[in-house]
């Protein structure tokens, strides 16, 4: 799973990175460090880690997937593309452009798959009628 398919399709998980959740507990749900008081829980060395259940885990061994981190220059420009876009206006920039379109093909791309997933399930539903 790419990094901004995983912001759009689970932001809360898309807040940490793997390396971060080796090292920590986190609450998948939320996005947020699981705190005792007001420290946060390391994760103990051999620990078992959570990746069965995360959605940026793939494939049939669910292990850490550091490809699907976002670095905080790709943040940067992830966040800068929806401001624009929230606004309608993009700088005249080619650097701007290129991101714009590389992300564009990435939205556009989840925007397929949950369209399809969403048919599927639509099939299963009136599979008994």
């Amino acid at each position: 799973m790419s990094g901004i398919r995983l912001v759009r399709s689970h932001p809360q998980v898309a807040l940490f990175t793997c390396e971060d959740c080796q090292r920590w507990h986190y609450d998948l749900d939320t996005g947020k460090r699981k705190l005792r008081g007001e420290k946060p829980i390391p994760r103990d060395p051999g620990e078992r880690l959570p990746c069965f259940k995360c959605p940026r885990c793939e494939g049939e061994e669910k292990r850490p997937n550091s490809n699907a981190d976002l670095s905080e220059r790709n943040w940067r420009a992830y966040q800068h593309y929806r401001e624009c876009r929230a606004v309608g206006r993009f700088p005249d920039d080619p650097i701007v452009r290129q991101n714009a379109s590389l992300i564009r093909m990435v939205e556009d791309a989840v925007e397929r798959q949950e369209f399809r997933e969403s048919i599927m399930m639509l099939g299963r539903m009136t599979r008994g009628r």
